[in-house]
């Protein structure tokens, strides 16, 4: 009988293929755990910083469109720009739902000389230093960055920093480009960031110079002592029958709003709306003061309602109640019920939250008349809106494409094209002038650039009595 036999090398083989297939099956998906349980997502903001590397122990990558990055709970995450070995490092930070230039460099507040200086590069490295639509860092730029010979101190003085920033803007871009103004960038995260962002209470830090601060009143002539009685107040737009009236009561002031509406059976509303612009994630407060006197009562179907509006659109409503965009609303409705024929002035107050996307906002008070609305009118007094406001439009930035400042002795030709001649059908609007680059038409001297226009009586075409000038194009 014969007996087969395994060659020795091939025992040693399976006896080490073997245990690897076991310890495959031991951490394999048989064991039912995700090796990435618990992932968390954070992002990098200002507004949200696309194109950033990004590396902890376990997870690598590149910042989304949003700004995302991922890490486990506990995790050091390192940023740079380029390479984590090669480019400029960002920082490296605890994992967090929020990273900003302040945790980057370990500030506590982004007008830091730190955070400002960081705050500056990335809002220098801005694809189209459109701030609103996030900050793109490109592949480009990414792999420039790798090649930085100076590497960029971040916790240098404002003045060394600008010159090594200065060096670093131009070797990452292909074409020159200024880097951003520093004040700018600062605006840009205020209004584009932290604002937005929910502030302090979100971000957790304080920002110098960002009007988060104190409520101040919105609304201009709240108390309507502006304006002409039996007209509509200054400041406010209005609709149907709004008009100012002599104070019916002790309240301060001596004039009032009366709103009332006609006697046509169907739905109707009169009001008055004033506009103002809101800070998004803050809190608002409006009230004013109604009185429904027994000498006009309101009919039971009528009602006296004020509305705090906020909408991501200028376009709201013409008074019929139809919005063209949705829009948030937080309202108090005070039905006659509650002050009929008391001749009591009640207030009425509104806190509400404006919305992340809210772009303008508005406080707006009514008289509505419901079927069969025969009778009744209503007076306010004292209307009043706080809470924060931008005390600065957002700030716009822009390259600096060229500039001359005429401080040669001859025009800059690559700059400037002179016209030479008559042009094709005088110049396209049949001028009867001849251009030339001449000297006495054309000249620089002093920082200054001077074309002189005079009639020449006899030019070397033989045409005389032609006005001579200079015409450039840049």
């Amino acid at each position: 009988m014969m007996q087969s036999r395994i060659p020795i090398h091939l025992l040693r083989l399976l006896t080490i293929i073997l245990p690897v297939i076991l310890l495959q099956g031991c951490f394999g998906g048989g064991s039912g755990k995700d090796p990435v349980a618990g992932l968390a997502t954070g992002k990098l903001r200002f507004s949200d910083v696309s194109g950033v590397t990004f590396e902890t122990p376990t997870q690598q990558g590149v910042t989304g469109a949003d700004g995302a990055f991922s890490y486990l709970p506990g995790e050091m995450v390192t940023f740079a720009v380029g390479d984590i070995n090669n480019g400029i490092i960002l920082g490296t930070v605890p994992g967090a739902v929020n990273i900003t230039a302040v945790q980057l460099t370990g500030s506590s507040d982004p007008a830091d000389v730190p955070a400002a200086n960081l705050i500056q590069f990335i809002s220098s490295l801005d694809e189209d230093r459109e701030h609103l639509n996030g900050v793109t860092i490109t592949q480009a730029v990414r792999l420039a960055a790798d090649t930085l010979a100076t590497p960029l101190n971040f916790f240098a003085d404002e003045a060394t920093f600008q010159n090594q920033l200065a060096d670093a803007v131009n070797h990452l871009f292909a074409i020159p480009r200024t880097p951003s103004r520093r004040d700018i960038a600062l605006k840009n995260f205020c209004f584009d960031t932290y604002l937005p962002g929910g502030g302090s209470n979100v971000f957790g830090f304080d920002f110098t110079g960002c009007p988060e601060g104190a409520p101040v009143e919105l609304l201009q002539n709240g108390d309507f002592e502006g304006g002409t009685t039996g007209a509509l107040p200054t400041n406010w737009d209005g609709f149907n029958f709004p008009s100012l009236a002599p104070n019916p009561d002790q309240t301060i002031g001596g004039t009032v709003l009366k709103l009332f509406g006609p006697s046509f059976n169907i739905p109707n509303a009169s009001g008055v709306r004033q506009d103002f612009t809101p800070v998004p994630l803050q809190e608002y407060t409006a009230s004013v003061w109604a009185l429904n006197s027994s000498t006009d009562p309101l009919d039971p179907s009528n009602f006296a309602s004020m509305q705090l509006i906020f909408s991501p659109d200028y376009d709201f409503d013409d008074g019929s109640g139809e919005f063209t965009r949705e829009v948030t609303v937080a309202s108090v409705v005070t039905s006659n019920r509650i002050f009929l024929g008391e001749d009591v002035w009640t207030r009425l107050s509104i806190t509400a939250t404006a919305p992340l996307d809210a772009v303008t906002a508005r406080l707006q008070l009514l008289h509505v008349q419901l079927p069969p609305n025969t009778a009744g009118s209503i007076f306010f007094d004292d209307a009043s809106v706080i809470g924060p406001t931008y005390d600065i439009e957002p700030p716009v930035e822009y390259d600096l494409v060229w500039q001359d400042e005429f401080n040669g002795t001859g025009l800059d030709t690559s700059l400037w094209t002179p016209e030479i001649g008559y042009g094709q059908f005088g110049w396209g609007n049949n001028e009867w002038q001849f251009y030339t680059d001449d000297p006495r038409n054309l000249s620089v001297t002093g920082g200054n650039l001077t074309i002189t226009a005079y009639c020449d009586y006899l030019l070397s075409s033989g045409v005389g009595g032609v006005p001579v000038n200079a015409l450039l194009n840049a």
